[in-house]
């Protein structure tokens, strides 16, 4: 799932570079649509797999006792009451412990992934972005993310789990510096459209001819709506 996560854009990215520099060959172009429709059918399968087989969180089995919300938050009010949640001392640090299992000593995006993964649908994620900078264009006001207490909890996680593979005489292979972890947490939310639109063409009600996600699917954040 993974890796499919990853190739995908990068198919993406490679059709729109052969157009802008204005490749003519037909066959070549041809081909490489056929290579994006096959990722895109292949996306689908994969994701209705994933889905069933591979859910996101089983939060029975590690709420103990906290009262801690169903995850993953799928609305702003679930994601306000998580913050709520992660006031407390003692439901931090459970928390943490929760998230840094999820990390990799090999690369900071699987690790960053999978924690955000852990508290937040890619359905709310569109509405969020980095540091809340919108363009003029912008069909959707999006929510600062840095600065919330997930993001301090992130942040905290990944200290965590250095420390733990310190004391294992294990060593990361990537910084944990902040503007690092906010860059993976960046191309996360960047890309959670996508991969809402993977879950809207499992859904056959939108079908999986659909293209893009409809303006009507998503969360429009309340006014003044602040994690900070």
């Amino acid at each position: 799932m993974q890796l499919l996560l990853v190739a995908y854009p990068l198919c993406l990215m490679l059709i729109e570079l052969v157009i802008l520099l204005g490749v003519s060959n037909r066959f070549f172009l041809r081909e490489m649509q056929e290579v994006k429709s096959r990722c895109d059918k292949l996306a689908i399968i994969i994701n209705k797999i994933y889905n069933c087989v591979c859910p996101v969180l089983e939060t029975s089995q590690e709420n103990d006792g906290r009262g801690m919300p169903k995850l993953p938050n799928s609305s702003f009010e679930e994601l306000r009451k998580w913050e709520e949640f992660l006031q407390d001392h003692d439901n931090k640090l459970h928390v943490i412990r929760l998230l840094s299992d999820r990390c990799s000593a090999n690369n900071l995006r699987d690790s960053v992934n999978n924690m955000l993964r852990f508290f937040l649908s890619n359905k709310l994620a569109c509405s969020f972005n980095l540091k809340e900078k919108n363009k003029a264009d912008a069909t959707m006001t999006k929510v600062a993310f840095e600065g919330s207490r997930s993001w301090t909890v992130i942040l905290a996680s990944m200290t965590a789990f250095k420390n733990s593979v310190a004391k294992s005489g294990g060593s990361l292979h990537y910084s944990i510096a902040p503007v690092d972890v906010g860059n993976s947490v960046g191309r996360w939310l960047k890309d959670a459209p996508k991969r809402y639109l993977l879950d809207l063409k499992c859904d056959k009600a939108v079908g999986a001819s659909c293209t893009k996600v409809p303006p009507e699917m998503l969360l429009v954040p309340p006014e003044n709506f602040k994690l900070v």
